[in-house]
């Protein structure tokens, strides 16, 4: 884009999207998006060097500021759905990555996808939010306020990144512990 007073507000030479699958993460978008920035630079660059480039207005509509992300937002509330604890995961890697609390300590989520809708009343059997309500080989399914949230890795303080499995293997967590 063209630089003018405002901030960001300048008429646009080039403009590419890319889509968001359900897996891409703040790590995963950065690195696509920097190729993908480089690569339309160079074109515009080449447009402008050609006499080719046209630039036209930004958009008015839909304009909005991103705050700053602090820490705290980073903190897993087990009463939302595990759709939106999946996407808290995604978001906040590789910082401030989404983070629990287990056995009185800090717990980084690392890995997790949403499993199943089904509202915590209507479970089988009825878990709290933040309950373990299963350890299974590549997962540690967590109850949500709806759904369930399979964690795939996490993280203690000064520890490795560890696998569901390894996490599961070495006897760290159990069945109707709580997260939290």
């Amino acid at each position: 884009m063209k630089m003018d007073e405002g901030l960001d507000t300048g008429p646009m030479l080039l403009q590419r999207s890319v889509p968001i699958d359900r897996t891409a993460t703040t790590a995963t978008l950065q690195t696509l998006l920097a190729t993908l920035g480089a690569e339309a630079l160079l074109e515009a660059l080449a447009q402008i060097a050609s006499g080719t480039a046209r630039p036209r207005a930004q958009p008015a509509q839909g304009v909005t500021h991103a705050a700053k992300l602090d820490k705290a937002e980073a903190v897993i509330d087990w009463r939302s759905s595990a759709l939106a604890i999946e996407r808290q995961v995604r978001a906040f890697d590789p910082w401030p990555v989404a983070e629990t609390r287990w056995a009185g300590e800090p717990l980084r989520v690392l890995a997790a996808h949403a499993r199943g809708g089904e509202p915590l009343a209507r479970s089988n059997p009825p878990a709290d939010a933040g309950t373990v309500v299963a350890v299974e080989r590549e997962a540690i399914l967590v109850a949500c306020g709806e759904g369930q949230l399979a964690i795939t890795a996490l993280q203690r303080p000064g520890r490795k990144r560890l696998s569901a499995a390894e996490f599961a293997n070495a006897g760290l967590i159990s069945r109707g512990e709580r997260l939290g």
